[in-house]
């Protein structure tokens, strides 16, 4: 018997359908399966009107004390947010646009990949 508390891990996995194709595409290319992820979409205000979509990584730990002893709570799901403003704008956004789009906050959200100064990667 230990005295140190459990652990619990929570994973969620909440694609919303428009960005499901994407999801898929990007798991197929990079040879993985994503099992903790939420994608969801969300018109942005008037002073984010640039920002194409966002990833939100972190962890959030929940303690909780029972009869048995400590359970952590590990809640680490990332988020991508994806705005519907440019996501629905048919006209000058297109099916590849959205691709790369999901395919750069994946980078971030999945893969922990930075911003990077070269032109010719996603990640810029």
């Amino acid at each position: 018997a230990s005295c140190g508390a459990k652990q619990v891990v929570h994973k969620d996995l909440n694609i919303h359908p428009e960005a499901a194709p994407y999801v898929a595409s990007f798991e197929d290319k990079a040879g993985i399966k994503i099992d903790d992820l939420k994608v969801t979409f969300s018109e942005l205000p008037a002073s984010q009107a640039n920002v194409l979509g966002y990833c939100q990584q972190g962890t959030r730990t929940k303690k909780e004390v029972t009869a048995s002893g400590v359970v952590n709570h590990i809640y680490k799901t990332p988020l991508i947010v994806l705005n519907t403003r440019w996501w629905n704008n048919n006209t000058s956004f297109s099916l590849a646009d959205k691709e790369q789009l999901v395919y750069h906050e994946l980078g971030h959200c999945v893969l922990n990949r930075p911003h990077t100064n070269s032109t010719s990667s996603i990640m810029y």
